[in-house]
Formats: C-alpha cells, structure tokens, sequence
C-alpha cells in the first residue's frame, strides 16, 4: 500500500464528563489501515498497548510535557463554554496539537512528505462508523497538491471581540494536514499566538488561536467547507 501521509493523533487522560466513551473511539482509531503516530499519555499506555505495530507507533509523554503547562495554571478560561470537557486540561491539550504534528515530523518513520492531524476519538462525531477507517485510510495514501495547511471550515466569518470568551467554529480543530514545512510553520505561529493569549491570562480552544493565524496569515491556509459529520474526512 502506498503511503503518502502520516497520520497523528494523541490520547491523554482526562477527567471529562460528556459521556463519550474515548477507549472505545480510539480503539476503533488504533485498527485503521494506515500509518499511524499516537502520542500516549504513561497512565493509558498498558490500556492500548497491544494495538501497536508496524503502522501504529505510541510516543509516551507526560501531562507537563504540554505546552504551556508550567505557567497556564493561573489562567482565566472562557466564560461561554461547555464546563463538563471545556477544562483547563483540555484546552492545553487542544493547544498542543500542532507541536505534537512537529515532533512527529521531526521523527518521521514512516518517510512520508505529508502529515495528517485526526482526533483519537473523532468518530463519536460520525454516524457512519463503518465508513470512518476507509476514509482514514484513503487519507494516508493522500498527497497534498499545495503548500497550504488543509482544513475543514464551518462559519465564513467571526466577531474577533469574542475570541476570548467563546469558540470559533470557523475551522474544525478535528483533522488538518500538509507538508513538513508548513505544518511546522504553522506550529510555530500557533505556539506564538497561544503564549500570547496565556500571557493576557487566557487559555481559548485551539481553534480561536489558530482563527487569529489565519487573520494575519491568510495564505497559508486551504479551506473547505464541512460540519462536525463525516465531510470533514470526505472532504480533505
């Protein structure tokens, strides 16, 4: 099988109480047919164990290797957000996303020119769950045609005034992918914006960070449009 693009993703373990079972999902996650980084928090790492292999790699790392981690205690979340998952917790581990996409490059086994971020546990949000791994797996045979960070989009515009205190569903934080050098751009530009954020004593989803990117980086960035359903693998 041909492998044009490593697939990314990370579980850590959160206390969250939204009901979704994450072992089950990731576990789906783990047996997809293609080449696969999983960066695995040392508590879940027996859990998941038997599911590595020649295309399925686990990285451990520890909760205070997240970024932002020693100084994000002292921060303010948003006051308009889901407070059974929208944690402290998640939001660094949201946040983290693009440097675990940089460090998966920097290791790159799988010798591919393309990477893919997909949740662990994105098939909760898709009713399809037969159609998720033949999608995963025709995304890791994908090659992006440009040098753009490829995302799905829902709304075409937001109020920068709330970016504080509410999420921004102008990208789907769940899938994003491109080559090396852009994907590691990215990353820095994110990190750049997240400290930024942290030093007004906020800690925002992903997503808002990222729309603020996007403002001061328009090219970069390859949009289409999708939900939180199955176009947002359908459509990469």
């Amino acid at each position: 099988m041909i492998t044009n693009s490593t697939i990314v993703s990370a579980h850590i373990n959160i206390k969250r109480n939204d009901n979704v079972n994450y072992f089950e999902h990731g576990k789906r996650f783990l047996l997809i047919d293609a080449c696969k980084i999983v960066f695995m928090d040392r508590v879940n790492i027996n859990i998941f164990n038997e599911y590595q292999n020649e295309k399925t790699i686990f990285i451990v790392f520890e909760k205070e290797d997240m970024l932002m981690w020693n100084i994000a205690g002292s921060t303010r979340l948003p006051s308009v957000r889901d407070k059974q998952k929208d944690t402290k917790e998640n939001m660094m581990h949201l946040n983290t996303k693009t440097e675990w996409m940089r460090r998966a490059i920097e290791i790159d086994p799988f010798n591919t020119a393309d990477f893919i971020w997909i949740d662990f546990g994105i098939s909760h949000m898709i009713g399809d769950l037969d159609a998720v791994p033949k999608l995963i797996t025709r995304m890791g045979r994908t090659k992006t045609i440009s040098d753009k960070i490829r995302i799905p989009q829902i709304w075409t515009h937001f109020d920068t005034g709330t970016l504080l205190d509410q999420i921004s569903c102008f990208f789907i934080g769940c899938v994003f992918g491109g080559n090396k050098k852009t994907l590691i751009k990215f990353n820095q530009l994110a990190n750049d914006m997240f400290r930024k954020v942290v030093v007004m004593e906020y800690i925002i989803w992903e997503v808002n960070v990222w729309y603020l990117v996007y403002m001061q980086n328009k090219h970069m960035f390859d949009m289409y449009i999708s939900d939180h359903d199955i176009s947002m693998l359908q459509a990469y």
